[in-house]
């Protein structure tokens, strides 16, 4: 059953002879969403409405502590606020301090979240400072990115009873003290986790090339007592007609049982009907999405009733690639989720505006882009992320357009976290280049982008207030 999540409310406006219908979703004494005339809008305890803005990356090490300004945030914070691992030390004399600056630059140029990509900073540092903010709930990985596959570790069995225990004690340590939190924007849970085909570089790494969804391939490998394999057996039970049947879809000889099949775990990667096997691959996906997003639901709410559940990120494309969803993935996420938060880089363009409206579609929910960035490359960079365009004044410009283009052009938007907040320079950064960002790696802020960039945050709201669908 389809939790109750929200509470309709309408609204007759007899003098103006006009009806407004309103819909809210969460606690009104918190954070909380508001449909209103089929605009989405955050709300605080307050009553006061709000697009969010971000950036992201806050706290990373490998931005803050690097071999470019090496020495500057222990001269800025103190010798302890560099942990012996080489990361930011939350519990640095300093770390207030820290808090102080990453608050003071973010509301100085009209940001109001400190969005996903945080990692370090107590959040209770950034509730006193009233600032809104994101919590996350990391519970076991589904991101092939993050997972070390050549060293065993595989996606989990949802259906387990060791991962709800396992989920139900980290929600307890994260939600409980957070339960009366008024700048808490909602949970969030996994960075592009793979509920989707993977891309070419991890579909090298199975011997079927992908064709099969990895977790899927994860649950079906599991030996027969496993739960997440009594799952997919079941899917196989409603998709085909007996054992032998099923199995001789995935290319298995002698099995003559559901007993025999549920014993095998090494399936051959050259079925001889791929068309039925993506049929059950699909199924099986679905219904790990549904335990998935289901299972968190539950547990969040059990003990923090109060505040929104904004789920992983996912990535839905970059330029002009867009990266399908499953429908079998969406609805759960539509099901138990309250916003859908999604990584999109692109231009805005036709495409753009016409995949975040299927998304909406397909999910109901307002949509956050989590992640998105334009950037202007400098000889102090070999490599840098974001899209790249010719000039500072560009970056401003592209910004101020994404934000006006997407705040009137969607309803349900609910905003933007920009990648990131303090940039590298070269030689420091990954192999996806060097951050970018509106501050440099010693904190100071980029003057030539900055005040377009706060002039579009804070006409946000006014450009959302007009939103129609275009």
């Amino acid at each position: 059953m389809q939790p109750l999540k929200t509470l309709v409310l309408f609204v007759l406006l007899f003098g103006l002879g006009l009806s407004v219908q309103a819909r809210t979703v969460g606690s009104t004494d918190f954070v909380h969403l508001q449909e209103e005339d089929g605009i989405w809008w955050f709300v605080n305890h307050q009553g006061e409405r709000f697009i969010t803005t971000g950036m992201n990356h806050i706290d990373e090490r490998g931005i803050l502590f690097n071999e470019v300004n090496q020495g500057w945030m222990t001269g800025e914070f103190g010798e302890d606020i560099l942990g012996s691992w080489g990361g930011l030390n939350a519990r640095a004399s300093g770390i207030a301090a820290f808090a102080d600056k990453v608050v003071n630059d973010f509301k100085s140029y009209g940001f109001n979240t400190i969005p996903f990509h945080a990692y370090t900073v107590p959040l209770s540092l950034y509730e006193e400072r009233e600032i809104y903010y994101i919590a996350k709930i990391k519970v076991e990985s589904i991101s092939m990115r993050h997972m070390n596959r050549a060293q065993g570790a595989r996606f989990p069995d949802v259906f387990s009873s060791e991962f709800e225990q396992k989920l139900d004690a980290l929600t307890k340590k994260v939600c409980s003290p957070l339960r009366d939190a008024k700048y808490l924007l909602g949970y969030t849970f996994f960075d592009l986790p793979d509920l989707k085909a993977p891309g070419q570089w991890h579909a090298r790494q199975f011997p079927d090339g992908g064709l099969v969804y990895p977790w899927v391939q994860d649950m079906r490998n599991l030996p027969a007592s496993a739960e997440g394999k009594k799952a997919w057996i079941r899917i196989l039970q409603e998709n085909h007609g007996s054992a032998a049947t099923a199995a001789e879809v995935y290319g298995i000889d002698g099995v003559s049982s559901w007993d025999q099949l549920a014993q095998v775990t090494d399936w051959p990667p050259k079925p001889s009907n791929e068309a039925k096997v993506v049929k059950d691959a699909d199924d099986m996906l679905a219904a790990l999405a549904d335990r998935w997003y289901g299972l968190h639901r539950e547990m969040i709410h059990k003990y923090d009733p109060n505040h929104l559940i904004i789920g992983d990120k996912h990535e839905v494309g970059f330029n002009k690639t867009v990266h399908q969803i499953p429908d079998g993935v969406l609805e759960p996420i539509g099901k138990y989720c309250d916003v859908f938060m999604i990584q999109y880089y692109s231009f805005y363009n036709d495409l753009h505006n016409s995949t975040l409206r299927e998304l909406h579609r397909k999910t109901g929910l307002p949509i956050i882009n989590g992640d998105h960035a334009f950037s202007h490359q400098t000889d102090k960079h070999t490599k840098l992320k974001g899209l790249e365009v010719h000039s500072h004044d560009a970056v401003g410009e592209e910004y101020a357009n994404y934000m006006q283009r997407t705040m009137e052009d969607h309803p349900f938007m609910l905003g933007w976290w920009y990648c990131g907040y303090m940039e590298q320079w070269a030689p420091a950064g990954t192999r996806l280049g060097q951050q970018c960002g509106f501050f440099d790696p010693f904190g100071e802020p980029n003057m030539e982008v900055l005040p377009a960039i706060k002039a579009a945050n804070e006409n946000a709201v006014k450009w959302h207030e007009n939103s129609k669908p275009k």
